[in-house]
């Protein structure tokens, strides 16, 4: 159920704020970019375009609209939390297959009695249409990091011992990425998981005006 993608996808999240990882936020984003995960500039304009998208799904679907800087905040997480997962993968050796992903989705259509029923759910969680397969992607990577570290677990002491070492390297592999929000979306706050809009937030220099979405 896409409800299962929703709950499940965060427990990695949820794994990264028990680690107490840092991620870089200091410094601002380049004018013009939204947030600068690494070396890779991800522009305004794109995030731009996922929140319209969205905000004309939710529409079409009858759903209540949702704040424009919330989903833009929303999107700019799920690219940094997608790049983490795709680190972490690598590290563990975990890959996830094009059929893979074709599958959980089929399974997702058939449950929700069709496309068009599991399109209103995807609405739901504010996934731009363009991201469908990404999402998934990280939910079937969280859900094999998962399986892969507590592999051979016969006790709830060897289960947790397995959740501290998926922790730990949650945490390497985040203390070596380097992530830059543009302070007009707010910061990346490590102590609960999100990137949160501050009060006192300002637009960079040179960017673009408050996102307005499209009806």
């Amino acid at each position: 159920m896409i409800g299962s993608l929703r709950i499940r996808v965060p427990v990695l999240t949820g794994l990264i704020l028990a680690a107490g990882l840092t991620l870089t936020g200091c410094g601002p984003a380049k004018a013009g970019a939204a947030v600068i995960i690494d070396q890779q500039r991800v522009p305004i304009s794109m995030v731009q375009n996922k929140v319209e998208a969205v905000t004309t799904q939710r529409a079409q679907h009858g759903l209540e609209p949702k704040p424009a800087d919330d989903l833009a905040r929303e999107q700019i997480q799920r690219l940094i939390t997608h790049e983490l997962y795709l680190r972490v993968a690598a590290q563990r050796g975990v890959t996830i297959t094009d059929g893979q992903v074709d599958k959980t989705i089929a399974d997702l259509e058939a449950r929700f009695g069709g496309a068009a029923g599991f399109q209103e759910q995807v609405a739901a969680q504010n996934i731009a249409p363009g991201d469908l397969r990404t999402f998934v992607q990280d939910f079937l990577i969280a859900d094999a990091l998962t399986k892969s570290i507590s592999a051979g677990a016969t006790s709830d002491a060897e289960t947790a011992a397995a959740q501290r070492e998926l922790e730990t390297l949650i945490k390497q592999t985040a203390q070596g990425l380097p992530v830059r929000v543009n302070p007009r979306y707010g910061v990346w706050n490590p102590e609960n998981g999100a990137v949160t809009a501050t009060p006192d937030s300002v637009s960079v220099p040179g960017s673009a005006t408050p996102v307005t979405p499209g009806q």
